[in-house]
């Protein structure tokens, strides 16, 4: 049997991760919530590929459903260490010069879909 290389894609494009910032975000209730009569495992995938559909409309690689929720899940993952570096940087006390951390609307909005307390508490900080 012969093996096939494997080819390493591109980076994203400021423009995929957008697309999949604003696709997640719209459909954020369909792919994260728990399975109900309402909620199904096919429905979930439909919501995902219209996320697929949505970044390859921006992209020239094609890009796969599993790419994009590693993608996501980098994505998220970045957003809640700074956030919670925001959080811990103004819980210090003493002098010192401030320093100023900020998350730009991408990241809020990533926020604002995976929530937990101290995001939560970031946002209403805002």
């Amino acid at each position: 049997m012969e093996e096939q290389k494997k080819t390493k894609k591109p980076r994203f494009t400021e423009k995929e991760i957008d697309a999949i910032v604003d696709n997640v975000k719209e459909n954020s209730v369909m792919l994260f919530s728990k399975f109900s009569d309402i909620v199904s495992n096919t429905r979930k995938k439909e919501a995902w590929k219209k996320v697929q559909n949505a970044v390859n409309a921006v992209s020239f690689t094609s890009r796969t459903t599993e790419e994009i929720k590693k993608k996501w899940d980098d994505i998220k993952r970045g957003t809640k260490k700074k956030a919670t570096s925001i959080t811990n940087e103004r819980k210090k006390t003493g002098g010192g010069v401030p320093s100023f951390i900020a998350l730009s609307k991408m990241e809020e909005d990533v926020v604002a879909v995976v929530g937990g307390r101290k995001s939560i508490w970031y946002l209403n900080w805002l």
